[in-house]
């Protein structure tokens, strides 16, 4: 019996903690808790790279359009200014890796600044952390430094539209002497506060 009443207890606290706190982020007040994802078009998705194969020199060079994804959470300390971990990264089929999937993107902390009345307002945003490329079915994947700067609109409460650059490089490993990596997306997402 004792043990009943301890599992009661705690599906009753987990529940009003469940409650109490989902209830409280997303007030539709910016300023606190910010939660938001969306998905767009990348016009721009280019990689390079050196290669040396013993005294010869190869480069890579590739640019294609792809799919593109958003994701931010973080804290907004005003209405006006969001600090927050963001994940902005692109796909498509590479033509030089024999049709292997090619998945880069930033993941990096941020700022963004909102300008304007609420409703309706224009965004900046700029990220710095880790530009990743992966193609794992090549044998290719690594990371390094990237950064990424962007704007847009929210053009109606938790909805906007952003267009994002992003840029990174890759250390050198035994094969390749490092890569120059860039993608340009535009993104519909959602924002929950």
């Amino acid at each position: 019996m004792f043990n009943n009443r301890r599992h009661s207890l705690f599906v009753t606290l987990l529940f009003v903690s469940i409650t109490a706190t989902s209830a409280l982020p997303f007030d539709g007040q910016r300023k606190g808790f910010v939660l938001g994802g969306g998905l767009g078009f990348a016009p721009v998705m280019k990689w390079s790279a050196d290669a040396a194969s013993g005294e010869k020199l190869y480069g890579f060079d590739e640019s294609k359009a792809g799919m593109a994804a958003h994701f931010v959470i973080g804290y907004a300390p005003s209405n006006s200014t969001m600090l927050v971990y963001l994940g902005n990264s692109t796909a498509n089929n590479s033509t030089l890796l024999r049709r292997n999937q090619v998945v880069q993107g930033v993941n990096a902390l941020g700022f963004y600044k909102y300008f304007g009345r609420s409703k309706r307002q224009f965004f900046a945003t700029a990220a710095a952390g880790l530009y990743g490329f992966d193609a794992s079915d090549a044998g290719m994947a690594r990371s390094r430094f990237g950064w990424l700067i962007g704007f847009g609109n929210e053009f109606s409460r938790h909805w906007q539209v952003g267009l994002y650059f992003a840029s990174g490089t890759t250390s050198a490993d035994h094969a390749v002497n490092g890569m120059h990596l860039l993608h340009l997306s535009l993104i519909f997402s959602v924002l929950a506060y």
